[in-house]
């Protein structure tokens, strides 16, 4: 959202070494953008890079993009540019080091992005 709190549809999911998913709940994650990126098509600024921590499960990661550029634009189908694509991740979990992969999608950046969820 425009004043930094996350929207409804906001959400992530932690899968355990076992691939076991774990919704976490949107009011539970702390996040802080690390870096930005600007897109030299449309002019929009995505965050690039972020540290999450959460209490439960006992998080705190680093996570960077695998590529700056991975906007897309759709104009022939939903006409939404968003960010979507790879990410790396370094951290703790219950104090221990983690690593691992993951994926982000960002919405709402190169213009306002409400449809129903």
């Amino acid at each position: 959202e425009p004043d930094g709190r996350f929207h409804p549809a906001s959400s992530a999911t932690f899968v355990n070494p076992e691939g076991k998913g774990a919704h976490i709940a949107s009011g539970s994650i702390r996040l802080e953008t690390t870096a930005t990126w600007e897109s030299p098509e449309t002019g929009a600024t995505y965050p690039s890079g972020w540290t999450l921590s959460t209490a439960a499960p006992d998080l705190v990661l680093s996570i960077s993009p695998t590529l700056a550029d991975q906007e897309m634009q759709t104009p022939l189908t939903t006409d939404v540019v968003y960010w979507e694509g790879a990410v790396s991740v370094t951290g703790t979990a219950g104090g221990r080091p983690v690593e691992g992969n993951g994926y982000v999608e960002l919405t709402g950046y190169d213009r306002a992005f409400d449809a129903p969820m």
